[in-house]
């Protein structure tokens, strides 16, 4: 989940995955087998998920198709290729729980922030503000909306929500990680102030 992975290597292991999935999801007669799919992750990029993890994804793709009323395989699905850095992919896995069950607090936010990693930081605030009508006190969600107006320089906003989600959250783990954030919001914004005087 750090949001420090390069650009590149997720761009051209995001491309051998799709062909892969893209294989795995047809629906042809032709399943390969486990020491195949063994021999295909041995030929990818260091980088690039593993035999098991490729596996998994297959198995779930093809109960996704069979099962599509099936919530949890695709909250599994969504958190796998999220885990994988392929967020294109666990939005439209997010998007289809939300479409089956549209008060998952945790999904709507997880499906914010693999938008906030697409760049798409309006559509993240957006997703956000749901999961908070959802679950009011989430104090993930709180701390990643935080993040997305302080990436559009909103400083004040990721102030209040932050400062909403200490005196919600006292005891939060991040509190201290949480207090710096704030502290270079001000910061910011005294800069700012300075500035167009």
């Amino acid at each position: 989940m750090s949001m420090n992975r390069q650009i590149v290597t997720i761009g051209i292991a995001g491309i051998i995955i799709g062909i892969i999935l893209g294989f795995f999801s047809a629906r042809i007669i032709y399943e390969p087998r486990s020491d195949e799919i063994q021999e295909m992750a041995e030929s990818l990029p260091g980088d690039h998920p593993g035999a098991e993890v490729m596996e998994k994804v297959h198995k779930l793709t093809l109960q996704a198709e069979e099962e599509p009323e099936n919530i949890e395989v695709r909250v599994e699905l969504g958190n796998t290729f999220y885990d994988m850095g392929r967020y294109d992919v666990s939005v439209r896995w997010y998007r289809e729980v939300l479409d089956l069950d549209p008060n998952r607090a945790l999904v709507s936010t997880d499906l914010g922030t693999s938008l906030l990693f697409l760049g798409r930081t309006e559509e993240a605030i957006a997703q956000y503000r749901h999961s908070l009508e959802i679950d009011p006190g989430h104090p993930q969600t709180m701390q990643n909306l935080g993040v997305a107006y302080y990436s559009l320089e909103k400083y004040q906003e990721a102030i209040d929500i932050w400062e909403r989600l200490l005196v919600e959250n006292p005891d939060y783990d991040d509190a201290g990680k949480i207090k710096e954030q704030i502290a270079a919001a001000e910061e910011k914004i005294n800069s700012r102030e300075e500035n167009s005087r």
